[in-house]
């Protein structure tokens, strides 16, 4: 950054992003503007008798601080975006902030601030776009509650901006227990979007590629020509596992990992769906295998990969595979997923229903499912 200053003013200029900014006063009252190469060039000529007057009559205000005696000390910002213009300037916030509506009217008041008028009408007419969104996100959330179609969270938001986010109905009906922000909840299908991104991550470090063959990482598998990519896209013809492996687990009397996944494709003698790239079909078990992909390839555990190389570098911190069934463990946090049946509402684990129950014996398989989050991680995720 270049920088030309004097008595009571400093200029910039950022040659990485073009902008032209300066700030004024100092101690009680400081003031942020946005300028014009012209005025930059020529606030320090001899003949300039007044630079600063150069800055306010020909800047577009950013940001004001006032502190000067005459009444309550107070802030305007003028421009949201001050700090990202301004990132050289180290501003205090005195006092009160006006409010936008508030500082709205004063722009269009005083002749000072002409500069800013089209940019702050288009912000407020952004602002009330923004609350009309919000306000029919909630409305539609409430009624889908009252009519008995959504308990659970939602966030909204727009350019890494929250415009609306919260939580309606309850946990366990029986206690009463409201659902909150920031419960945890089995994401089930969307659990797919991290495994695709782990393939990714070993296609981008070279560790596989996208036409890899199955075969490759499982030479026993009877299923020759199906690719990595064709198990990202739905497109591999893999037999679907569920009611196989079901019924083993409860033969075997255990909950298996997903390990089981190969043994499923090798012994079942389930043949595929259809050839290679020749359909699409929405395939539970091709995640499944990814999911085993990634664990042979890397070393680790699928759960422990995610972790490392996905949740904790975005910061999810309430994210993890959770195998609470298989491994007997207490999810903090918990949002409960119920069914009704009996006319009460009741843990699927306790449900009588074999529709219903099937979540335990297939509590052990991965990359299909059991990716455990909340709404701010998702966001932290986007």
């Amino acid at each position: 950054m270049e920088f030309k200053s004097g008595n009571g003013w400093r200029c910039c200029y950022d040659p990485e992003t073009g902008l032209y900014t300066a700030e004024t006063g100092g101690g009680i009252n400081h003031d942020l503007f946005e300028i014009t190469k012209e005025i930059y060039d020529h606030i320090d000529d001899p003949g300039v008798k007044w630079p600063e007057g150069m800055i306010h009559n020909g800047g577009r205000h950013l940001y004001m601080t006032v502190n000067d005696r005459c009444g309550p000390p107070y802030t305007v910002i003028l421009d949201t975006d001050y700090k990202l213009l301004c990132p050289w300037a180290e501003t205090v916030t005195t006092g009160e902030v006006w409010d936008e509506d508030m500082t709205d009217e004063a722009v269009e008041a005083f002749a000072s601030e002409a500069n800013n008028r089209e940019q702050r009408r288009a912000k407020k007419a952004e602002r009330k776009r923004i609350m009309g969104k919000k306000e029919l996100i909630e409305k539609l959330v409430r009624e889908a509650h009252e009519k008995g179609g959504f308990s659970g969270t939602w966030l909204y938001a727009e350019n890494g901006e929250i415009v609306s986010k919260g939580a309606i109905g309850v946990n366990d009906p029986e206690k009463g227990t409201p659902i909150t922000e920031d419960m945890v909840f089995d994401l089930a299908s969307v659990t797919k979007q991290f495994t695709a991104a782990a393939v990714m991550l070993l296609k981008r470090r070279g560790q596989l590629s996208l036409d890899d063959e199955i075969t490759k990482f499982f030479p026993q598998l009877p299923f020759p020509g199906v690719t990595v990519r064709n198990l990202l896209n739905h497109t591999g013809g893999l037999p679907d596992y569920e009611e196989w492996i079901e019924k083993t687990a409860l033969a075997e009397g255990n909950i298996p990992g997903n390990d089981i996944m190969i043994r499923f494709l090798a012994e079942s003698g389930e043949e595929a769906e259809f050839a290679p790239g020749e359909k699409w079909e929405y395939s539970n078990t091709g995640y499944c295998v990814l999911a085993q992909i990634v664990e042979t390839v890397s070393g680790m555990p699928f759960e422990e990969f995610l972790e490392r190389n996905i949740f904790i570098p975005a910061g999810m911190t309430a994210t993890k595979v959770y195998h609470r069934r298989k491994d007997g463990i207490e999810v903090p946090n918990l949002a409960l997923g119920m069914v009704y049946e009996d006319g009460r509402y009741i843990l699927p684990d306790d449900s009588a229903d074999g529709d219903n129950n099937d979540v335990v014996p297939l509590d052990g398989v991965n990359g299909d499912g059991l990716v455990h989050s909340n709404i701010f991680d998702l966001f932290r995720w986007d």
